[in-house]
């Protein structure tokens, strides 16, 4: 059959005109019929007899065009439609843990999860079980869990695509107990509370027992169940010692106080110990939490790029966390209701996250080897490999230093020099705190002297060693060591005076004058302590009498704190950092708020030759015969000179300076004063130093530790340069 070329073409321009038409109503299958068109094209077409000229008469380009412009659009809106954005799936515990907590916050200031990049899906986990099989079968691309739980799932659940990229917690494991509970030999054979053998917690605990010389599962029975019946069976009295993480210690503390039968406290039983370096990070901190993801969420790059968007927002959440403790709260419990079911309230959350107890810093991960992997083989046993740990540019963890101490301190004297020996009390008190910072920095040997610390406990231990020239020199109160000149140590001398603010009569709302505290109990640190003196003769000049107008108990400063923040007395009298560490407490944890009492302590004793609004509280004393021989008087000298330093030095860097003293206080007093504590003291300005020397400041400063003490000082007390 023979169908000439005009018509063909005739047909042709209907069949393209009738698709222009309609091409607005159905898009696709439009363009699948007009894509058939040029296919008839191509059949094979018997020969024609007709003319080129008649040919040529009807132009079929511009109705193709138009056919080809027709049918674009509806196949570009239909490839647009298949371009679906990224997707990232973030699996995590799904409860109040410490890093779960900045990532509702996240999702929630992101609309649910929606970012610049993509969608962040939260996919909720009870169990590491659970986590391991969501990424083995690549349900989940990225996750926040303890260190040591992420590395049993790389290392045992075979994820070997899993890739740490940076640590962003760095203290929220606790052991709670009661009062008794000072170590682990204290609960030797008795019931341990832990979360799931493989949670960070349980692990590092463990790790703590078998380095203080115990079985874990030999001296201990350890019972492991979620933290809210840990909570529950401490509080029916089932057992006396729990280890948790936060926000369970700050809950179960406060529960202890309010529903329990005995309060609970968190134990001096050091779980930050188990691993030491000299410079990943510092003393009191260890790898808690990892910000980790699959090799493969690393190697595609619009899926990298909505990662470090996320984990920027995730930071940037743990800022706004820790600045909006109130606001936060309510944004994770609201978070935790809509994911979670859960019906936590928002207040507990809120004192977690005020309680000093936890420690964001985020890092990479690649930036902490091999100290990382070490712990990490510590604390769990496995030997985990470098390709578990992501490269340094993968994460966006800001990565700020820690301020660590200086590994340059000695630690042997220097047998050329004279050894100065230096006693203190052992313990965060003003005066001991730069010695602890000028010790962290130098060591034992200094440029003129080596210099050897004397832990002390109390005045009548520093009475006997002075008097048996077992120190050469005692950092301690005037008022205090002006007493015992004259009655103990009549070699001793007061060199110079430092500390010049720090001792507070710290009371609940309400209270505004001595009158309010007549007939009421007030807790002191001991009957001839410094602050106690201070108070005591503030109160002799208001008329009244310490032991016959109010009910005084004398009590270690610890103690003071947790009876004044469980509301067991109306006031009490101590020092920096007691004073800012009660204050924090009570409002963290929801009792009456504690701060300094409007009674002035510091206008009892005005001078013109010291600073208004101060005292000389504290001061540097030494042994006659040390400085009449030449050399160990030069030594004293020295001393006097680094440890002024060392105040300046103090006042000028206090992060760095908190955690030079932590450590010190953890390796020489066995302390567990928390570095942000001691920070927020060097910060908050009670805490004042203002060196002058003793001599400089007569007669006043006899007239004023006279006005303290009731009784005359010796002349000889005060040392002449």
């Amino acid at each position: 059959m023979k169908l000439s070329l005009r018509i063909f073409s005739i047909l042709l321009i209907a069949i393209l005109m009738l698709a222009a038409c309609t091409a607005t109503e159905t898009a696709v299958p439009e363009a699948e019929e007009a894509a058939v068109v040029p296919e008839a094209e191509t059949q094979p077409a018997e020969p024609t007899a007709a003319p080129v000229e008649e040919a040529t008469e009807v132009e079929v380009e511009e109705p193709t065009a138009e056919a080809e412009e027709a049918t674009a659009e509806p196949v570009a809106s239909a490839t647009a439609e298949e371009v679906e954005p990224t997707v990232l799936q973030v699996g995590a515990k799904c409860g109040p843990s410490p890093h779960a907590m900045p990532l509702f916050i996240a999702l929630a200031q992101h609309n649910s999860g929606q970012f610049e990049n993509g969608q962040i899906e939260f996919v909720p986990v009870t169990e590491p079980a659970q986590m391991t099989a969501l990424l083995s079968n690549g349900q989940v691309d990225s996750m926040v869990g303890f260190i040591a739980q992420t590395a049993n799932i790389y290392q045992k659940g075979g994820v070997e695509n899993l890739r740490l990229l940076s640590v962003p917690l760095w203290q929220a494991f606790y052991v709670v107990g009661t009062e008794d509970v000072t170590s682990w030999a204290d609960v030797q054979g008795e019931a341990i509370l832990m979360p799931d053998a493989q949670s960070g917690p349980s692990q590092l605990a463990r790790t703590s027992m078998q380095q203080a010389g115990f079985d874990p599962e030999a001296d201990f029975e350890i019972q492991n169940m979620p933290a809210n019946q840990i909570i529950q069976m401490m509080l029916a009295g089932q057992a006396r010692t729990a280890v948790v993480s936060e926000p369970f210690s700050t809950m179960l503390i406060n529960k202890s106080r309010s529903e329990g039968d005995t309060p609970l406290n968190i134990a001096p039983i050091d779980l930050y110990d188990v691993y030491q370096t000299e410079s990943a990070w510092p003393a009191n901190a260890l790898p808690m939490e990892g910000f980790l993801a699959t090799q493969e969420t690393l190697d595609n790059p619009n899926s990298l790029a909505l990662l470090q968007e996320f984990e920027t927002a995730y930071y940037d959440a743990v800022d706004f966390m820790e600045a909006n403790p109130a606001e936060a709260s309510e944004i994770v419990v609201a978070q935790l209701g809509e994911y979670c079911d859960s019906n936590m309230k928002a207040k507990p959350l809120e004192m977690s996250i005020s309680s000093g107890r936890l420690l964001f810093n985020p890092y990479p991960a690649a930036d902490l080897q091999p100290d990382l992997s070490n712990y990490i083989a510590s604390v769990t046993g496995l030997d985990v490999d470098d390709a578990f740990f992501a490269p340094a540019e993968a994460s966006v963890a800001p990565g700020e230093p820690f301020p660590v101490a200086e590994t340059t301190a000695a630690t042997e004297p220097n047998p050329d020099l004279p050894t100065l020996r230096v006693g203190t009390k052992c313990g965060p008190t003003g005066h001991a705190m730069p010695l602890f910072t000028m010790m962290a920095q130098q060591g034992v040997a200094f440029d003129e002297f080596n210099l050897e610390y004397v832990p002390v406990t109390d005045s009548s231990q520093m009475a006997a060693l002075l008097t048996n020239a077992q120190v050469d020199a005692v950092l301690a109160q005037v008022v205090n060591t002006a007493k015992m000149q004259k009655t103990a140590v009549p070699d001793l001398r007061l060199w110079s005076t430092s500390m010049s603010n720090g001792f507070y009569l710290v009371a609940e709302e309400g209270i505004s004058s001595w009158e309010d505290l007549v007939g009421k109990r007030i807790l002191m640190p001991g009957p001839n302590s410094g602050p106690t003196n201070l108070v005591t003769a503030a109160m002799r000049e208001a008329g009244y009498d310490r032991e016959t107008d109010f009910i005084v108990e004398y009590l270690p400063p610890s103690q003071i704190v947790q009876m004044l923040v469980a509301g067991e007395a109306p006031a009490g009298v101590i020092a920096e950092p007691f004073v800012t560490m009660v204050m924090n407490k009570s409002k963290a944890e929801g009792g009456t708020p504690i701060a300094p009492a409007p009674m002035d302590l510091y206008s009892l004793y005005g001078s013109e030759l010291w600073n208004e609004g101060e005292l000389p509280l504290d001061g540097i004393l030494v042994l006659q015969p040390v400085l009449d021989d030449a050399d160990t008087h030069a030594a004293f000298e020295a001393f006097v000179a680094a440890y002024n330093d060392a105040i300046d030095f103090m006042m000028a860097n206090p992060t760095e300076a908190s955690q030079l003293i932590a450590s010190q206080l953890t390796e020489q007093c066995d302390s567990m004063m928390q570095p942000p504590v001691i920070q927020k003291t060097l910060e908050n300005g009670r805490l004042l130093y203002t060196p002058y020397q003793a001599a400089d400041l007569l007669p006043d400063l006899d007239a004023y530790i006279e006005l303290v003490l009731g009784q005359e000082v010796n002349d000889a007390f005060y040392a002449q340069p």
